[in-house]
């Protein structure tokens, strides 16, 4: 009896040993494939992560070829012949050559076309001595056009054989060797270049003349000014006319308008506005 109980006890150590093997068993991850203990679920899961990731990288890849493929045929379609200047059209150019147009813009045929500011074009046609306004557009079949609006000349500023023409606003528009007399014709020495504004006392003799009427400015044959501003007014039929300084201009010109309209003019040596009121007359 006493031996059949040892063997029992044994047995049922025995059991419990592999009863507790088991359920060690069935709580830890299977081992396949050696060391690695990790459960096939979850290997074969991180594996489809890291296809996903590898995927998407690729598509970025190809999507960012692309982009460059797209962004280098772009450039060289617009460096290409395809869009490059085949005509350039000046409008309203008279005392402006067209040369002298497309020097100062820095258009040229054969050019690119999408290195063409129209606005910088444009602002460089204005800075040109004659023209007033400049406009333009272009055409990306090839064709670019600038229309310029030119100034009109006023004035001749004479020093010697040396003339400015210049315009009504005193801006110089060329140096001529041939006087025009249809220009209201000022006595004086300036050393202004065309595109250049004319000096202060040239600009109260430009307002003077701007304000004569056209029977009265044609019988101006030419105006002096004097440093100091004094405005005198040679007529065609002889004598001065004292204007003095470019103040009180409408009340000078109402008065020089009457006593020519008036007074008999023969033998005039001067007729004196620079008080409105009481214009006087001197005679030679």
């Amino acid at each position: 009896m006493p031996t059949i109980t040892r063997v029992r006890t044994r047995t049922r150590a025995a059991t419990s040993a592999v009863v507790g093997e088991r359920d060690r068993a069935a709580q830890e991850p299977a081992r396949i494939g050696g060391p690695d203990a990790t459960d096939p679920r979850f290997r074969a899961r991180r594996e489809a992560v890291t296809d996903e990731r590898r995927s998407v990288g690729r598509r970025r890849a190809r999507a960012a070829l692309a982009v460059l493929t797209a962004v280098a045929l772009g450039f060289a379609l617009v460096r290409s012949p395809v869009l490059d200047i085949d005509d350039i059209t000046v409008l309203g150019a008279s005392h402006t050559t067209e040369q002298q147009v497309l020097a100062a813009t820095g258009l040229r045929a054969g050019g690119a076309m999408i290195d063409v500011d129209m606005a910088q074009v444009l602002q460089r046609a204005e800075a040109m001595p004659w023209v007033r306004a400049a406009r333009g557009e272009r055409s990306w079949w090839g064709g670019v056009t600038v229309e310029v609006a030119e100034r009109v000349a006023f004035t001749q500023i004479v020093d010697g054989e040396r003339l400015l023409i210049a315009d009504d606003t005193g801006r110089v528009l060329e140096v001529a060797t041939i006087a025009r007399p249809e220009l209201l014709t000022v006595e004086g020495s300036e050393a202004a270049e065309p595109g250049q504004q004319l000096g202060r006392r040239y600009l109260e003799v430009i307002e003077v003349g701007s304000a004569l009427p056209p029977g009265v400015r044609s019988r101006v044959g030419s105006v002096r000014t004097t440093p100091g501003g004094a405005i005198t007014l040679t007529l065609r039929s002889g004598g001065v006319v004292v204007w003095g300084t470019a103040d009180r201009t409408d009340a000078k010109l109402r008065a020089l308008v009457t006593i020519l309209g008036q007074v008999d003019l023969e033998r005039l040596c001067t007729l004196d506005v620079r008080v409105p009121a009481t214009p006087v007359v001197t005679r030679c």
